[in-house]
């Protein structure tokens, strides 16, 4: 009878810490998952935040289009295209000629807000595979696959009457923009920069601001 009550006392023990064990691996378990779960989130918004960064190397933060820098690794792209394939683009350089004394004479919010109005003509009247930049803070550059310089001429007249036609400008003094717009295309005899800079476009040295 005592032998047996010892038996019962141990087996009780026994069991008290086996459920005090399971308790215990439970309670880890849970923890475990909640720090895997707050780790994978924290991993997430890391991803997040660097997608966010790199997006906003190449992107204009006034016009949202793509900047000059992200523009030239397209235009890299395509010259390797052309000397593997022979596939053309052509390029179109709009530059707005009076923007700095737009900018002098009415602010440099008026000045923004013709900026972003010509550029969403642009984008309006571009295909999916075109590509417009902001080169410089008065100019956009706009790639043009698969067209050769008479379609990016044809291309740089649709884009001047639509923009004459369109009330891009705050009628504050009656000084229209300046659309000045050159369009030329690649053919593999001299490099892509010296098209673009023979276009009269800007040095590319910083983003446009």
């Amino acid at each position: 009878m005592h032998d047996q009550l010892i038996l019962l006392i141990v087996l009780g023990v026994v069991g008290t810490l086996c459920l005090l064990l399971a308790v215990w691996l439970l309670h880890n378990m849970r923890q475990r998952r909640s720090s895997d779960k707050r780790l994978a989130g924290a991993y997430r918004e890391l991803d997040r935040t660097r997608d966010e960064l790199q997006r906003s190397r190449r992107i204009d933060p006034l016009t949202g289009l793509v900047n000059g820098h992200a523009v030239r690794e397209e235009l890299a792209y395509a010259e390797v295209r052309y000397e593997r394939s022979g596939e053309p683009f052509g390029f179109v350089l709009l530059r707005l000629a009076n923007l700095e004394a737009i900018r002098r004479q009415n602010g440099d919010a008026s000045a923004d807000v013709l900026i972003v109005a010509v550029a969403k003509v642009i984008r309006a009247q571009l295909r999916k595979q075109d590509i417009v930049s902001r080169w410089a803070d008065g100019e956009f550059l706009l790639l043009l696959p698969e067209t050769n310089r008479a379609g990016a001429t044809v291309v740089a007249a649709k884009l001047r009457e639509k923009l004459e036609a369109a009330p891009c400008q705050p009628d504050k003094d009656g000084q229209s923009p300046d659309y000045k717009l050159v369009a030329s295309d690649y053919d593999g005899s001299k490099s892509v920069a010296s098209c673009i800079a023979g276009m009269g476009a800007a040095p590319l040295v910083d983003d446009a601001k």
